[in-house]
């Protein structure tokens, strides 16, 4: 029997994304200040990896027991990283900026367990159509992804917004890496078909 399986995160997109894979999750706000490592003048790979490391960290020391999975997203463009937004105003003009433009979203992963630690970062290259102001209005309307980095909900209408993609792992813009995830957990005894 593996260990118990936490999310070290209160994200709803993170958690679906491993229910639909039939794994059975607690979730366990970290107590980690993202904002202070955001400001460090690291690449913003470097930043997502270390923040989804620390967040693993941090749980694992409160459930040595566990398997615990830490993730964190960063947007960027041209090496600039995107907070979330937090309001209409600003999801608006971060999509303005992206509208037309390839960016960078950046989803770090990390495994605390009680044999040790792993962790990685997925990169994918996203290019966005060009978006008039209504659209873009329309669409946050629609999707209110104000607490989502890069500023679309994939989960929702966000695709539509996209005229590429490139990655070697899809399900990274939604929040997680599956494809490294779902290996690295097999490897620690998790049932996977």
């Amino acid at each position: 029997m593996p260990p118990p399986l936490i999310l070290a995160s209160t994200s709803a997109a993170r958690r679906t994304q491993l229910e639909r894979l039939g794994l059975t999750v607690e979730c366990i706000a970290p107590p980690v200040d993202e904002s202070a490592w955001k400001t460090k003048r690291w690449p913003v790979r470097t930043v997502a990896r270390r923040l989804a490391e620390a967040k693993a960290k941090a749980v694992s020391e409160r459930r040595p027991d566990a398997v615990v999975i830490g993730g964190d997203q960063i947007a960027s463009l041209d090496g600039e990283p995107f907070d979330k937004p937090g309001s209409f105003e600003v999801a608006r003009n971060h999509l303005r900026r992206l509208a037309g433009r390839q960016h960078e979203l950046a989803t770090g992963v990390a495994l605390a367990h009680p044999g040790g630690f792993l962790s990685h970062v997925e990169i994918v290259e996203l290019t966005m159509r060009p978006l008039t102001d209504a659209e873009i209005e329309a669409y946050l309307a629609a999707d209110e992804p104000f607490e989502c980095a890069g500023c679309y909900r994939w989960e929702r209408r966000g695709p539509m917004l996209f005229n590429s993609i490139c990655t070697n792992d899809p399900s990274a813009i939604l929040g997680l890496p599956l494809l490294w995830l779902t290996a690295a957990l097999r490897n620690l005894g998790y049932p996977m078909p």
